[in-house]
């Protein structure tokens, strides 16, 4: 559709050598993707070469997504010749997580993965539980904080703020106070 896209693929851990050109021949063929298959990358695209995505990376598919990590107007940038390019982030499925995203959409997808805390750039990680209850959240502990410069303005109102919640806080200075 003479649209622009730049994909960014994030994984850990950081894979051996032999892995990394795999992948990186993976991220090259991203750019005929969408002539040789007919269609348009944008995000909540769902890429399907499956043999050769299950080979690379363990996983099933690629979904395109905006790069949701990064600040907000990182998304687009313009070329020397001022035509924007969209940069997607690259998200590898297992099959009933695309399945999962085909029928709620990508922005319940991710909130649900989210939710189990499935850590999305994991190689190695199984497929998401969608029946399992999301994780209760683990009590806070009470633990001591050190705040650098907590006699200063910032630092200062910081400290407060962690003993206004509870927490022991040692204020490190160099006025020596």
């Amino acid at each position: 559709d003479g649209r622009y896209f730049e994909g960014v693929l994030m994984v850990k851990p950081a894979p051996p050598k032999d892995r990394m050109e795999l992948i990186c021949k993976l991220m090259a063929s991203l750019a005929t993707y969408p002539v040789q298959y007919g269609v348009s990358l944008g995000a909540g695209a769902i890429i399907h070469s499956e043999a050769e995505i299950r080979k690379t990376l363990g996983m099933d598919v690629l979904m395109a997504l905006p790069p949701v990590v990064f600040a907000p107007g990182f998304a687009t940038f313009r070329r020397p010749d001022q035509k924007a390019v969209e940069l997607l982030w690259m998200v590898p499925l297992h099959k009933s997580e695309a399945d999962y995203a085909d029928k709620h959409g990508p922005k319940k997808l991710m909130d649900r993965l989210t939710e189990l805390k499935v850590d999305i750039m994991a190689l190695d990680r199984p497929p998401a539980d969608f029946n399992a209850a999301p994780p209760k959240p683990a009590a806070a502990k009470p633990g001591v904080v050190a705040v650098a410069g907590g006699t200063g303005f910032v630092g200062g109102a910081i400290a407060r703020e962690l003993r206004r919640r509870g927490r022991t806080v040692i204020v490190l200075s160099s006025r020596g106070e």
